[in-house]
C-alpha cells in the first residue's frame, strides 16, 4: 500500500517512519516494507502512468480548491493502470441542513474550505474525467454526517 501526503509528519506516521524517495518501489517494494510513504501533492503525483490498479482518496479533497481537484483527478487517472479503477469517499453537505444541524456544523468547523455539494463534487468529477461515474451518497455516524462514493474505471 502506498500513501501519499503533503504533510511529512502526517506519511512518517503512516509507514511507521520511514519516507521514500523512489516511486518505482511500488513496482517492487521491499519484502521489510508493508506501506510505502511518499511527500507529495495529488495534484502532481511521483509515480509513472499506469502504476496502480487502483487509487483510492478518502476524505481530503474539501481542502482542494476547484482547479486543484481537477488536477487531481487528472493525476489519479494517469497513475491507474488500463483497467483500474479510482473510488472516492469525499464528505458533502448534508441536504437537509436543517435536518442534520450538528453534521451541518461540523462541516462548518472542518478545516476544508472546499466542502461541496453532491452536485458540485459530480460536476467536477465529470470535467475532469467525462464519462460514467458510479456514485452513492451515504449517511454515517450519529451526527448525520454524509458523504459521497464515487467510482470509475479506467
Amino acid at each position: 500500500m502506498t500513501g501519499v501526503d503533503i504533510n511529512e509528519s502526517f506519511v512518517r506516521k503512516y509507514t511507521g517512519g520511514f519516507l521514500d524517495q523512489d516511486p518505482k518501489l511500488v513496482f517492487r517494494p521491499p519484502a521489510s516494507m508493508n506501506r510505502l510513504g511518499f511527500l507529495a501533492s495529488v495534484d502532481h503525483l511521483p509515480f509513472e502512468n499506469g502504476s496502480y490498479d487502483e487509487v483510492p482518496a478518502v476524505g481530503f479533497l474539501h481542502n482542494l480548491p476547484d482547479e486543484a481537484l481537477r488536477k487531481a483527478i487528472g493525476e489519479m487517472f494517469r497513475c491507474i493502470r488500463e483497467g483500474g479503477k479510482n473510488i472516492v469517499l469525499e464528505d458533502v453537505w448534508p441536504v437537509r441542513g436543517w435536518s442534520r444541524l450538528t453534521a451541518r456544523i461540523i462541516r462548518r468547523l472542518d478545516r476544508g474550505d472546499y466542502m461541496r455539494s453532491q452536485k458540485e463534487l459530480l460536476a467536477l468529477f465529470q470535467e475532469a474525467y467525462p464519462g460514467p461515474w458510479e456514485w452513492k451518497r451515504y449517511t454515517y455516524t450519529l451526527t448525520g454526517s454524509e458523504l459521497l462514493y464515487l467510482a470509475r474505471s479506467k
